[in-house]
């Protein structure tokens, strides 16, 4: 009763906390707050913000992160020195400004604060049908949808003639840790802003150890790709289930897979291709794996074990750096709940911090991490990642032989 007492404090004071955060957003320059995402549109090259525009946009952008950014101190960035210099580079762009300037300004602008929910949402941008992935300090191509060449196991070495370490580096993309900077600006190498080029060159190294030159066309939208979000097959006597989507109504299928492997002994549950959604889809899916009422990392949530799926038997949960928001907090459920056996490397280190969304007067849409980094358990949500029990990567030999002895260890746990 002590224990519940306690977490119950913790809960009032947290909610009050989020309660206190959502009324201090206003704006002097048009920036509103917003519930949907219905009739926002993309930014491109047509996009014009009348005259000032974008002088009126950016200055409202800067005071609502003012106003509401919760990680400036946490992250060491002067809000000050920030603010002059954006102002001083926009006002040094000839004018009219060109709406490719201006968005690259404010991906720049948001790359540089350092958290994977404070972001740009609606700058048009393709990609090709192909996806790299980054394997122990090395990059190769790990699906080709364009055709044979590039094929699958051959190595990026250069992007557009630099190293594609150093491409990666100069990526202007939005993440909390390095691991999930390192994940995310590999996603971005196959996909172009709607001011970049529309062809990028790459050198590429066959496992035979030959080399190549290639352009790649980057036109496609996101719209034409199909994601699985569940996946899973019988590995002897464990069940494997990968969860690659916390978007709500994935836990419906989930607990459909789930039943099928109900009475196995053990299960192995992979998130380590899951980028998050929605917080409530991991707490529904936490009941059917838990046996003690648990609460919630982020509060607001007990959770009691379902009297209708409910798996009881042994547990490994996999994790890596692209386990990121809803599924990072899920993970963090589960850890907490003593139910599993953690395998792979830090998460990607940002569990959400209540993520809202603005529209500026010039139709620019952001989102804002507002909470900070509090937990109802005190486990910190931003900037670290969640530690496997057992930390253990892949190398690049494994991968190209089509190894995985992160699942292959899971499996030697479970037996």
């Amino acid at each position: 009763m002590k224990q519940l007492r306690s977490t119950f404090v913790l809960f009032l004071s947290f909610s009050l906390a989020i309660v206190l955060a959502s009324c201090a957003f206003s704006s002097s320059y048009g920036v509103q707050a917003i519930g949907s995402l219905a009739g926002v549109t993309a930014v491109d090259e047509t996009w014009s913000p009348g005259p000032g525009g974008c002088e009126r946009d950016l200055q409202g952008i800067l005071e609502t992160l003012e106003n509401g950014y919760p990680y400036f101190e946490d992250k060491g960035i002067s809000f000050a020195s920030l603010q002059a210099e954006f102002m001083d580079r926009l006002d040094g762009i000839e004018k009219p400004v060109p709406p490719g300037e201006f968005a690259a300004l404010l991906l720049e602008l948001f790359a540089r604060l350092g958290n994977g929910h404070t972001n740009l949402f609606n700058i048009k941008w393709t990609q090709a049908d192909m996806r790299a992935v980054y394997v122990s300090g090395r990059v190769f191509i790990e699906h080709n949808g364009n055709g044979s060449v590039p094929s699958r196991g051959d190595e990026i070495l250069e992007i557009d003639g630099m190293a594609v370490d150093a491409w990666l580096a100069a990526r202007q993309v939005d993440a909390s840790t390095p691991q999930w900077r390192r994940f995310k600006a590999t996603q971005e190498i196959f996909k172009r802003w709607f001011f970049e080029p529309a062809m990028r060159s790459f050198r590429l190294l066959r496992p035979d150890g030959s080399s190549y030159e290639i352009e790649v066309e980057l036109n496609r939208t996101r719209d034409t790709f199909h994601q699985i979000v569940v996946d899973d097959r019988a590995l002897g006597t464990s069940a494997y289930i990968a969860l690659n989507s916390m978007e709500l109504g994935s836990e419906d299928i989930f607990i459909q897979r789930l039943e099928k492997y109900v009475d196995y002994p053990a299960l192995i549950l992979d998130l380590r291709g899951n980028s998050g959604g929605a917080s409530q889809t991991g707490t529904r899916i936490l009941s059917h794996l838990i046996q003690k009422v648990h609460s919630h990392v982020l509060g607001g949530t007990w959770v009691w074990p379902s009297s209708d799926v409910n798996f009881k038997g042994r547990i490994a949960l996999l994790i890596g750096p692209a386990t990121f928001s809803a599924a990072e907090s899920f993970a963090c459920d589960l850890q907490r709940s003593g139910r599993v056996v953690s395998i792979g490397t830090a998460t990607a280190g940002d569990f959400g911090g209540g993520p809202r969304f603005f529209l500026t007067e010039g139709g620019i849409c952001f989102r804002m991490a507002t909470n900070g980094n509090m937990t109802i358990s005190g486990v910190d949500g931003e900037g670290a990642g969640l530690l496997p029990d057992i930390e253990l990567e892949g190398s690049a030999q494994d991968w190209l032989a089509g190894r995985d002895i992160v699942l292959e260890r899971a499996q030697e746990e479970l037996d």
